[in-house]
C-alpha cells in the first residue's frame, strides 16, 4: 500500500505550511499570523490590540509590527520602551538662559531682570525701552 503525502497536492489546502499527518494535512501559519476557524486559512495577527510590549504608540502591518514613541521620546534599543529625549543638551534646546528638561519637552527660563519672549525660548530685558 502506497502512502500518499497529504501536503504534496495544493500544499495540503494550507495557506503557509503543511505538515503530513494520518489523519491528512495539519496546517500552520508563519509568525505574526494565526489560524483561522477552517484550520487552513492564516490571517494577520493585529499584535498591537494584544499585549505588544510597546510602550507608547504601535503599528500593526502583515505579519509584524513595530512600536513608536511620541514627540519628545525616542525609542530603546530593546524596540519596545521608550526614552525622554533632553533637548537641553543640544544647543541650550534653543534656550537664551537656562533649559530645563521635564518629561517629553523642555522649558526654557531667564535670569532676574529679564522675562520670556513670545517664542518661548528667547529672553527680553524687562527694563528695555
Amino acid at each position: 500500500m502506497e502512502i500518499v503525502n497529504s501536503c504534496e497536492s495544493n500544499n495540503g489546502g494550507c495557506a503557509h505550511h503543511c505538515q503530513h499527518s494520518t489523519d491528512g494535512p495539519v496546517c500552520s501559519c508563519n509568525q505574526g499570523y494565526g489560524l483561522e476557524d477552517d484550520l487552513k486559512t492564516c490571517a494577520d495577527v493585529d499584535e498591537c490590540g494584544e499585549q505588544s510590549c510597546c510602550e507608547q504608540d504601535c503599528t500593526n502591518y502583515p505579519g509584524g509590527y513595530e512600536c513608536y514613541c511620541s514627540a519628545g521620546y525616542r525609542l530603546n534599543s530593546d524596540g519596545c520602551s521608550c526614552d525622554d529625549v533632553d533637548e537641553c543638551l543640544a544647543s541650550n534646546g534653543g534656550c537664551d538662559h537656562t533649559c530645563q528638561n521635564i518629561a517629553g519637552s523642555f522649558q526654557c527660563f531667564c535670569r532676574r531682570g529679564f522675562r520670556l519672549g513670545e517664542d518661548r525660548q528667547s529672553c527680553i530685558c524687562k527694563y528695555q525701552h
